[in-house]
């Protein structure tokens, strides 16, 4: 009896071990304008080794925006970041995808994307090692048969991540306008270049 108590304390404690805590992250947009961070949130807020780390932001124009921060660890094991994020489309067209580069300092592995119903995905992985010492991961949202995220709207994008401790991080994100958005767009500054050209 005495062994298999001493068994289940060793399984218990080495189940302990298997990831690293997140101990402090940060996390805020670039300050280019294009995403505006709202606020950010983490559940629970530091200590536990599978987190969920939540962003509410804006995304005025359409270009790639950024979001930066870094993750700190108790020790060099895996733990588990879920992003998600609740971007609010304050540009003025639909989209119809959503796709987010993802940087980090160490190699690192995605799973598990949350995306507006109806929606589908693909993933990239990041390489196992790199010589720059950069790694890049992708996920590339597309509407499917779902409903394009509307102009004021709010859509939630997110994903895994499980890295080897501490890192820093970029998220590159960037919309997919709805094809009739772009030819308005495209229509509209032709009509502007030919009122230009008019008045001269």
């Amino acid at each position: 009896m005495k062994r298999v108590v001493f068994g289940l304390m060793v399984i218990l404690s080495m189940a302990a071990l298997a990831n690293a805590a997140i101990t402090g992250y940060s996390c805020d947009d670039d300050h280019d304008g294009v995403i505006v961070m709202q606020s950010t949130a983490m559940d629970p807020p530091l200590g536990g080794t599978d987190v969920t780390l939540t962003m509410y932001c804006t995304q005025p124009k359409f270009a790639e925006g950024n979001v930066v921060g870094d993750f700190s660890t108790d020790t060099e094991l895996d733990p588990t970041v879920r992003l998600t994020e609740f971007i609010t489309n304050d540009t003025n067209y639909d989209w119809t995808g959503y796709n987010f580069s993802i940087r980090m300092s160490k190699t690192f592995t995605i799973s598990a994307p949350v995306m507006p119903k109806d929606w589908t995905y693909v993933i990239t992985q990041a390489p196992a090692s790199v010589p720059s010492g950069e790694y890049v991961g992708s996920v590339v949202f597309s509407k499917g048969t779902g409903s394009a995220v509307k102009v004021g709207d709010e859509a939630n994008f997110g994903f895994k991540m499980q890295f080897l401790g501490a890192v820093s991080y970029c998220t590159a994100q960037t919309p997919v306008p709805e094809p009739v958005s772009i030819v308005m767009l495209a229509l509209g500054g032709f009509a502007l270049t030919q009122i230009r050209r008019s008045r001269r």
